[in-house]
Parts: structure tokens; C-alpha cells; sequence
């Protein structure tokens, strides 16, 4: 693979973002040396130049005007990469360049964090702006998106609504420094350097509210005389400074600053116990390098810190100084604590460590080169037209289907254990395959019967809707063209107790139903009125197929009912408790859109029973709900359809 990198931070950081993107390219050059690395920087003078560019397949490329260079990363920087022929862009630092949408390569970023969303407080204005912009930009644009921490993935999906399976969490490593042997030498001279206590309570972070000293140097105040170093700048130096003095403990609270990367181990490793009360990180890379270098380690009980130190550290609500103070006393005085907090650490870090991220990595570009389409294989997929179907208690319609849609090369058929003849039917088409999967929901369903599909194309509808000759040619003459697009919107004509509905909401309506295999997903936060993510432009067909959804009031009623139970999951998987007002107005509101802002009185009693309807399908969403939170609500399969 030719893989090009966003490497400024690499070059030009020294901390945080640039150790991340240092430590990550340095294992993957050593790790696969069979691929071609394209490094972009605004700028080449830097101190880790020689080490980042000591390799024979990376070539370096730089703004040639520095006045520009930003401007030309973040900009121009699309048409460059598209000169370059490479297979993949990855951006290290939560940002791609605007009009990355002109690449045809496949599209990887890198999430550390959105703490500029969760404490906006410690961001200027204008900072918060941009950074925002760029994150989201980024996280809609890419194929896939890595994060470097579960909480860090949850965060995207909640600010940005970004599906959770485009987002695959890789962690990151700290640097070799933390790994290797410390001299005695070494140990005394440090400690001679910056004039070190015997024992002392270490922190490393920047001065600022959010890395929570205040909690720290009150909870110090309660433990004898045992010294603080406190190593990292920023603006909070004096008040932290003010805080001690009123605790009356300044005289042994050391400020180190910032420290050169080469002494920052050695004060690690002399430390009796490292404390890291942060409120909230991305990650928190100062727990990983006390631990890969064997300090006993104190920090929050609140957010990502117990996936970084696991059952390696003692933790505490970082609200209540009392509670840390407890834990220092605790850690201080029994030296069996600290053994206990060392077993099996070893295997702990190896989910950090090059072996095991850089081939999540390598996955992900692999993933990504599948998702974009542009890189499929000719040899993966054979030519020809995969229809898939998901079927539970079809009869009435199977054969119908298998008919209409005979002029596929093969027909994937997933049914969810049907109790009438669906299978039997099938069975007798020479096309068919089938597969039975348990019924979880509608895209877990419908990804599974993608997985099956042997063919370049796919095209996914169901068991009641049909298309005339017009459209069936239409697709054929697609899927034998190099078309431009992966997906296709087709639009629908609904039947409803065998009349048209004209109104109502679905004059408009529209969906992915034809699209090239290996480029798009379903989304799995997407439990009903699933979406399918289709990364590039999406095409549309001329020509509309025909839904014949629902023969009477029962059938339309039960699919509701289903939709009903599985958006009452969704809700509840993710903590979105409905409010009383939502519970009164929403399903009023719901009536009102369809037969009166949608037109649907325009239906006649069609129309008047699809309001209905759809009022008692929102009411039920709440009630099933309330059901699901004391375990009283069983999902099972209906006849299926699409939305």
C-alpha cells in the first residue's frame, strides 16, 4: 500500500500529539517495511527530522512557502494527495484537509478527544470553534475513524452522531523511553539536577482546572510531610502556588516546569506513588509511562482512566479530596498494596504495545480501503448482482419475489426462523441461498446478509416491494458500467390497503437500495428506520419501485408495534430517558405531521389511519421503554420490512 500522513505534529510537537504520531509511525515503518509512507508537513526543520525520515520507503513532503503552509495543509493539501496516487491519507490529529471529498483514496482519522466540547470553559472562543469544526469535518468525511480510547468513541458517537461502527478504538502506546533501564547513574544525577526529595508524590500534566491540582494539594495537606513534585506548566502555576502557602504546605511543594523529554523517566522512577486526578483526558498517556516503568498509581474512578491502568491502580472520585488522602495513606503505608497492583501488569500493558495496535491499524486501513470501494478487488467479488432479503413468515410473498427478482446472479436470503413455508418456497430456486440468523434488529439482520453476497453489486429490497422492467434495466445497466457511485437512492411508490398513498409523508420518501459490495454498512446504534452509511455522493435512479406494504390495518399495525419496541432498546442502550414533556406532546406532534403538515388528510381514511397509527407507535416507544428498564420487554421477530 502507498499510505501518505498528516505528520506536522510529528515533526514540529513535543509532547501529546506528537509523541502519539512519532511513536505510531515509527512502529509502523519498522513493523511493515512492504509499504510505500508519504509524510506531508508545512514545515522539515525539526529535532526529530533524521529519526522520523530514517527509512528507505518514507519520502517526506513539505510546504515550499512557509508564509502558506498552513493554509496549504489544510487546504490544498487534497489536490496534492490526489497527485500522489496513494491508496490511503490518514490524519494523526483529528483533522483532514477541507475538500478531502476530491480524494479517491481511502480516508483515516485519528480522535484523541473532544474535551474542547465537554469543558469548553478551558478553550478561548475562537479555539473552540475551529477545533470543532476541523473534528467534525473529519469524522463525517472519513471511511473510518480511530479512537484512542472507548470514552473517547463514545464521545464522538454523542457529539457528532457519527455511527459506532465506522469507529474502531486502537490504543495508543507511550514512548520507548519509559521502557528501557535507568542507569543508577542516571537516578543520582536527575535527582542532583532538579535537587529531588528521597520520597516524594509525583504528577505530570498541564497547570490548568481540568487536570484537578486543587484536589491533590489538599489531600497532601493531610498526609506528613511526604514532598509533591509537580512537574508540567500553564496558567493555574500561581494560583496552585497561592493554594499551598494557605494549606501551609508550600515549603514541600516542588514546580518543576516543563521537563526535557530525556530526564522526565528518571523523575518517574524515583517517585513513592504517582497521583493523576485529572477530571477528564482522551486518554491519559502519564499512567501508561508510570506504569510501564513500575510506580505505584493513584487516579480518578470517574471516566477513561480505569481502561488505561485496568486493576493496576488504587482510584478515587476526583471530587472528594478526603477520598485521595485516603488512598495515598493507603498506598504509602502497605508495601503489599503496591504488590498486588503489579500482578500480571505485564500482560496488562501488551494491549498497548506495538504488537498489538499497529495490526489494528494495519486492519483498519485495510477496512477502509474495503469501505471506500475505490481499492475492492476485482477478484474479490465476482461480476454480477447479489439480491439479499431478510424474511421471517413470508409466504405470501417469496415466490412473488424470487420471481421479480430472478435476474440476479444469486439471492441471499436470512430468515429469522420463520413458523410458515417461507424456507420451503425458497428452498426450490436454484439462485436461493438461504441462511438463518436469530432476529436481534434490522441492521444486524440486514449486515449479516450483506457478508454473504458473493457479487461486484447488491441490490436490497423486500419481500413485498417489486420493480417494473424499466427499473430492472435501469440497475442492470449500472452495475455493468464503471459507474461513479457506490450506492443508489431508488424512490417509492407505497401501497397501502391496496391504494396509492400520494401523501402522508411518503411522497418523498426515498433509500439506498443498490449499492457496490464491500463499500457500505448498515449502522449498528440503528436498531429500526436503520441507515446505511455511504461515505461518497450517492447516486439516484430514474425510475421508482412499487411497496406494496401493508393489506390491512393489522399488518401495519404489528410492524409498528415492532418498531415500537426496538426504537424503546435503542432509547435505553443509550441512557435517552424520555422527558414527561416528550411522552405528552410527541405523540400528538406525530399525528399532526402526518395528517395535516404532510397532507394526509389528502389520503382520505388511508390517511387518517396512518396518523393514528403512527401517534400510537411513539406512545408505545415510551411505554416499552419503561418496560425495558424492569426487564419485562421481549423483542421478537415480525413480518420484516423496511421503513
Amino acid at each position: 500500500m502507498r499510505i501518505g500522513f498528516d505528520a506536522k505534529r510529528a515533526f514540529l510537537n513535543k509532547t501529546g500529539l506528537g509523541n502519539y504520531s512519532r511513536t505510531l509511525l515509527l512502529q509502523i515503518f519498522q513493523s511493515f517495511p512492504e509499504n510505500q509512507y508519504v509524510l506531508f508537513t508545512p514545515e522539515l526543520d525539526s529535532e526529530f527530522a533524521a529519526e522520523i525520515q530514517n527509512f528507505n520507503n518514507v519520502k517526506t513532503i513539505s510546504g515550499e512557502n512557509k508564509a502558506m503552509a498552513s493554509l496549504w495543509r489544510s487546504v490544498f493539501l487534497s489536490k496534492t494527495l490526489q497527485q500522489k496516487k496513494l491508496d490511503i491519507y490518514h490524519g494523526l490529529s483529528q483533522e483532514l484537509p477541507f475538500r478531502i471529498h476530491h480524494f479517491s483514496g481511502a480516508k483515516v482519522v485519528t480522535v484523541h478527544d473532544l474535551i474542547f466540547l465537554r469543558y469548553p470553559e478551558g478553550y478561548a472562543w475562537i479555539d473552540r470553534v475551529i477545533y470543532n469544526f476541523k473534528a467534525k469535518y473529519a469524522c463525517k468525511h472519513a471511511d473510518l475513524i480511530i479512537a484512542i480510547s472507548e470514552q473517547t468513541k463514545a464521545d464522538i458517537v454523542h457529539f457528532y452522531d457519527i455511527d459506532p461502527g465506522k469507529i474502531h478504538v486502537v490504543y495508543q502506546d507511550c514512548s520507548s523511553e519509559f521502557k528501557e533501564p535507568i542507569s543508577p547513574e542516571t537516578l543520582i544525577n536527575t535527582k542532583t539536577k532538579y535537587n529531588l526529595p528521597d520520597r516524594y508524590i509525583l504528577t505530570v500534566g498541564a497547570l490548568n482546572k481540568r487536570k484537578n491540582n486543587d484536589t491533590l494539594l489538599r489531600a497532601a495537606a493531610g498526609i506528613n510531610e511526604i514532598p509533591v513534585v509537580i512537574v508540567g506548566s500553564g496558567n493555574q502555576k500561581n494560583h496552585l502556588e497561592n493554594l499551598a502557602s494557605e494549606l501551609g504546605i508550600a515549603h514541600r511543594i516542588l514546580f518543576l516546569g516543563h521537563l526535557p523529554d530525556e530526564d522526565l523517566p528518571a523523575v518517574y522512577k524515583m517517585a513513592e506513588v504517582f497521583v493523576y486526578p485529572s477530571l477528564f483526558e482522551g486518554f491519559g498517556i502519564p499512567i501508561l509511562e508510570a506504569l510501564n516503568l513500575g510506580v505505584p498509581v493513584i487516579t480518578g474512578k470517574n471516566g477513561v482512566f480505569r481502561e488505561v491502568a485496568g486493576s493496576h491502580a488504587l482510584y478515587f472520585n476526583q471530587n472528594d479530596y478526603k477520598d485521595l488522602e485516603t488512598q495515598l495513606k493507603k498506598m504509602l503505608a502497605q508495601n503489599n498494596v503496591t504488590r498486588n497492583l503489579s500482578e500480571d501488569l505485564q500482560n496488562h500493558l501488551l494491549q498497548f504495545q506495538a504488537e498489538a495496535t499497529v495490526p489494528k491499524v494495519m486492519e483498519v486501513y485495510t477496512n477502509s480501503l474495503r469501505i471506500n470501494g475505490t481499492h475492492v478487488s476485482q477478484q474479490t467479488f465476482k461480476k454480477g448482482i447479489s439480491a439479499l432479503l431478510i424474511t421471517y413468515n413470508e409466504e405470501d410473498n417469496i415466490q412473488e419475489y424470487i420471481e421479480n427478482f430472478s435476474f440476479a446472479d444469486e439471492i441471499i436470503l436470512v430468515d429469522s426462523y420463520s413458523t410458515d413455508s417461507t424456507v420451503e418456497i425458497a428452498a426450490k430456486h436454484p439462485k436461493v441461498r438461504i441462511f438463518h440468523k436469530k432476529f436481534e434488529n434490522f441492521s444486524a439482520q440486514k449486515n449479516f446478509a450483506i457478508d454473504q453476497a458473493q457479487y461486484k453489486w447488491c441490490i436490497f429490497f423486500d419481500a413485498d416491494e417489486r420493480i417494473n422492467d424499466r427499473l430492472k434495466f435501469e440497475i442492470i445497466s449500472i452495475t455493468k458500467t464503471d459507474s461513479d457511485f457506490n450506492c443508489f437512492y431508488i424512490y417509492r411508490d407505497f401501497y397501502f390497503m391496496n391504494k396509492k398513498i400520494s401523501y402522508s409523508g411518503w411522497q418523498n420518501d426515498r433509500a439506498i437500495r443498490l449499492f457496490r459490495n464491500g463499500t457500505v454498512r448498515y449502522r449498528e446504534d440503528k436498531l429500526v428506520h436503520e441507515q446505511m452509511n455511504c461515505h461518497q455522493k450517492v447516486g439516484r435512479l430514474q425510475h421508482r419501485l412499487q411497496h406494496f406494504s401493508f393489506r390491512n390495518v393489522e399488518e401495519y399495525e404489528n410492524k409498528l408495534d415492532l418498531y415500537a419496541r426496538l426504537r424503546a432498546k435503542e432509547l435505553f442502550e443509550n441512557h435517552a430517558e424520555p422527558s414527561k414533556f416528550k411522552r405528552t406532546v410527541k405523540p400528538l406532534y406525530r399525528f399532526a405531521k402526518h395528517y395535516f403538515i404532510q397532507f394526509g388528510f389528502l389520503d382520505g381514511k388511508e390517511g387518517l389511519i396512518i396518523a393514528k397509527l403512527y401517534q400510537e407507535y411513539v406512545s408505545k416507544r415510551f411505554k416499552y421503554y419503561d418496560m425495558l428498564k424492569t426487564g419485562s420487554l421481549e423483542i421478537k421477530p415480525n413480518k420484516v420490512h423496511h421503513p
